[in-house]
């Protein structure tokens, strides 16, 4: 009977010394290293998967949100004329000349322009356009262009100013987001 005892004593001294130095050997075991480096490496490549899909959804995203906005895929003269002269019909106004200029020639007074990736996504036109108006009416048809979002008021020239008739010419531009856009 005492040997049960002693056999079953020593049964769980062996389990206790195995199980206090499993930790030092799982330490020193060149298997068990090779496996936790694996098991790090996927774990960081897994990260940049991760990583790498949510660039990918928020380029989506943000490619979405812009298709969702008023921007205009193409500037066409057709569909600038279009808008001046809704814009200006709303004001009771009539246009008596409309210019595009070139980008480079238009006139951007004291604003200093920063090159940036956004010249390369968007396109641009510059347009002139010649009043004959009251200021009151100019100025409603300014808010109303302003209104447009794909659409910047850069400058109001005055040329000549008769009583409450204005002669004005309004440089405006107008931008596109090419609908093979990568940004």
């Amino acid at each position: 009977m005492k040997d049960k005892y002693l056999v079953f004593i020593i049964v769980l001294f062996v389990i206790a010394i195995l199980y206090g130095l499993w930790p030092l050997y799982c330490k020193f075991n060149p298997a068990q290293n090779k496996l936790n480096t694996s098991v790090e490496a996927y774990k960081s490549m897994m990260d940049n998967f991760r990583s790498e899909d949510s660039i990918k959804s928020k380029k989506i995203d943000y490619i979405n949100k812009i298709n969702k906005s008023d921007f205009r895929s193409q500037l066409s003269q057709e569909k600038i004329i279009s808008v001046l002269y809704t814009c200006a019909l709303k004001n009771n106004i009539r246009i008596s000349d409309i210019k595009f200029v070139e980008t480079d020639d238009a006139p951007d007074g004291d604003i200093d322009i920063i090159e940036s990736k956004e010249d390369f996504v968007f396109e641009t036109r510059c347009v002139i356009a010649e009043f004959k108006a009251g200021l009151g009416q100019l100025l409603q048809f300014i808010d109303e262009i302003k209104s447009f979002r794909d659409i910047s008021v850069i400058n109001l020239d005055v040329s000549i100013w008769e009583e409450d008739i204005v002669f004005a010419f309004v440089h405006m531009k107008f931008y596109a987001v090419p609908v093979d856009m990568n940004l």
